[in-house]
């Protein structure tokens, strides 16, 4: 007889996918469809991985009962073969639905893991704490002729002054003078802000255009609901930084230091194991540096908050090792594109009647779809080819987040540099770059062109006087095994023999005379401190440039520095 099959496959959280495959809850005794780990005897903190037993296809009778699955759903799967087993009991090989789920990184390491230690554990997101009045303070009668507004001001001074001064005000002076102050007082003569000595708490970081921005006020609730990408920057570039500055470089030995120093471990271990999970390369000694990384963090967070209660994704995470062993990198098996797609969906206007808005929405899709192709189709007409630049144009996502960065940056990586032609402008060499061509031993060409930027495997690459973020690049220069941070300051373009050459004018930060670099100690994170200063410019070919960087400026010793912290997406372990 016929039978018709059909695979589905299905994208969904943790939590909706116990749903599809009928499994139990996330507090079911047996939690996990991978292994045999049970809430009352392993529970969801337990971390001796190795010895986990892993299900397999082949269940007996009383395994079968025992599974936590009601039982029109024991053995929903598709059947392959069964046979009479030594003992006597009937052994079953099946596909179980329950074995066939992959857990999703992007929910697990970003919404969850990454969201859970710096708002659960650090308590980034805490709500200001309301302190109680500690002293008395009592004044006299208010005069006759005074407002009614003149007196809630008084009001709200006397509870400003019986309060602890740090729940009332911000760290910053300015902020705080500014908080006493109407705005339009501010610009009078009682209040000099000119050659004022503020120092501030929150550097601006500086990135490229295309990575994902952040609340600028994190930190408090009013941050609102962030995204996957948002945790995926925040917890992997903007927080590290800011912690191993503010933790990591004490050498404190109180007790409050030493915690702080242990809790920044803990941390980097996480933001290390995601960095290298995430990799757009893996291999099996990536997925066993992430394996150590998230062990050596689940145990430090057992020593450190040992009443800390663990969720199912920390045991979750662990099956990540495994999953990446079977599936490679997780850019190509995790959820963001069709997280992207439903964004997307939702974001079609429709009537909102139900069986008209599924075909308004489909067709609105497919439109879309279309038009994008049109370009690359066979017998497009040649108008739209000629204008296929300002298509694009029109048709690319304008926000700014790393997933359709990714998605670009693979999409293009067999591709050569791309330019507009619209960025083409007639250049004279400058006695400086003219020098630097001479150092590095380079023909000067009569022909060649200034570009204000260029696009190198999706990624926008411009000068520093077209945009200081984008100008950022880690060079590869020849001779060197170590990258060094520079700021592209000439995009030069050759044309010999109707072949196209493309260098790059770029002047490279100096090496920071500090004693002791806090950011070294965490490698998978990449990150150094330099000199502020740029060195002279140099000359060196396009095909140099490795990846982008994020700086972050402080002072250390009195001297100006930066934290530059790579932003490439590929990290190999030897």
């Amino acid at each position: 007889r016929h039978i018709l099959c059909a695979l589905i496959l299905v994208v969904c959280d943790l939590i909706a996918t116990r749903k599809v495959i009928a499994s139990g809850q996330h507090n079911h005794e047996h939690f996990c469809n991978l292994c045999h780990c049970t809430r009352s005897v392993h529970g969801y903190k337990n971390t001796d991985f190795h010895n986990w037993e892993r299900r397999t296809h082949t269940l007996t009778g009383p395994e079968l009962q025992m599974n936590g699955l009601p039982v029109q759903h024991r053995l929903i799967g598709i059947p392959s073969f069964h046979k009479l087993a030594s003992g006597g009991q009937n052994c079953f090989a099946f596909h179980i639905l329950i074995w066939c789920v992959v857990v999703d990184p992007m929910h697990n390491l970003f919404l969850g893991l990454l969201k859970e230690h710096f708002t659960g554990l650090l308590g980034i997101d805490l709500p200001k704490e309301e302190k109680s009045a500690i002293l008395a303070i009592s004044f006299g009668p208010f005069p006759s002729n005074m407002s009614q507004k003149d007196k809630d001001g008084v009001e709200k001074l006397r509870g400003w002054l019986e309060r602890p001064y740090t729940s009332i005000f911000p760290p910053d002076q300015e902020k705080a003078i500014n908080k006493l102050m109407r705005p339009q007082r501010s610009l009078q003569p009682e209040v000099n802000r000119t050659g004022a000595d503020t120092a501030t708490q929150h550097a601006t970081l500086g990135d490229p255009a295309w990575m994902t921005s952040i609340p600028s006020h994190l930190g408090s609730p009013s941050h609102g609901k962030l995204k996957a990408d948002q945790w995926r920057i925040a917890g992997t570039v903007h927080l590290p930084l800011s912690l191993i500055r503010l933790w990591g470089s004490t050498a404190q030995d109180s007790g409050r230091s030493v915690r702080c120093r242990q809790i920044l471990n803990a941390t980097m271990s996480l933001v290390s194991a995601i960095i290298v999970a995430t990799s757009q390369t893996i291999t099996a000694e990536n997925a066993e540096v992430y394996l150590t990384y998230m062990l050596d963090y689940l145990n430090n967070v057992k020593s450190l908050f040992p009443e800390y209660s663990f969720c199912p994704n920390h045991h979750m995470a662990l099956h990540i090792y495994e999953f990446l062993l079977s599936f490679g990198p997780v850019h190509s098996w995790w959820t963001y594109p069709f997280e992207r797609m439903i964004g997307i969906i939702q974001r079609m206007p429709n009537n909102g009647r139900i069986g008209e808005l599924e075909e308004t929405i489909a067709h609105a899709y497919t439109r879309a779809a279309n038009l994008r192709t049109l370009p690359s189709r066979i017998g497009c007409p040649q108008v739209i080819e000629n204008s296929r630049s300002i298509l694009e144009h029109l048709i690319a996502s304008q926000a700014r987040n790393s997933l359709s960065t990714d998605i670009q940056a693979l999409s293009d990586q067999f591709k050569g540099p791309t330019a507009q032609l619209k960025c083409l402008q007639s250049s004279v060499f400058t006695p400086e770059l003219r020098s630097a061509f001479v150092r590095a031993g380079i023909p000067i060409e009569t022909r060649a062109q200034s570009l204000s930027h260029l696009t190198i495997n999706g990624l926008t690459y411009a000068t520093s006087s077209k945009h200081a973020g984008n100008s950022c690049a880690l060079v590869l220069f020849p001779g060197s095994q170590q990258v060094v941070p520079c700021q592209i300051a000439y995009i030069i373009q050759y044309e010999v023999e109707e072949t196209t050459k493309l260098y790059l004018g770029v002047r490279h930060h100096k090496p920071a005379s500090i004693i002791c670099d806090p950011y070294l100690q965490y490698t998978a994170l990449r990150a150094k401190i330099w000199d502020s200063g740029l060195d002279n410019l140099e000359v060196t070919e396009m095909s140099s440039i490795q990846s982008h960087f994020a700086c972050l400026p402080l002072c250390v010793e009195g001297k100006d520095l930066v934290v530059v912290i790579s932003l490439s997406r590929v990290i190999l372990i030897d």
